[in-house]
């Protein structure tokens, strides 16, 4: 029988979690890997990750992007193509995207 890493408790065969951090040959049973999860778990502050700004930008891309407004396919070129290559729509169904 296989045992708990953290606490020692004896794990059936059913139970037993394996953590990616620390391997397959790490155990545990599912109150100490809830704790341990609770413990790696990153803390983000979301007022924070708010006001951070998006990388990529509408001014730093070099051409326009264009969406078929029929599948939602798009592409970025200085003109929209003059057939979808996906649902075969015409030009006139290319709206400007970002």
């Amino acid at each position: 029988m296989a045992k708990c890493m953290e606490c020692g408790k004896k794990l059936s065969t059913l139970e037993g979690y394996h953590h990616e951090t620390f391997g397959k040959r790490w155990l545990f049973c599912s109150k100490c890997y809830n704790k341990i999860l609770k413990e790696s778990t990153p803390k983000i502050d979301i007022k924070t990750k708010i006001k951070e700004k998006p990388k990529g930008t509408i001014s730093s891309l070099s051409k326009p992007v264009w969406r078929c407004k029929v599948c939602g396919y798009l592409c970025g070129r200085d003109e929209p193509p003059d057939i979808c290559p996906i649902c075969k729509a015409k030009k006139e169904r290319f709206e400007l995207f970002m």
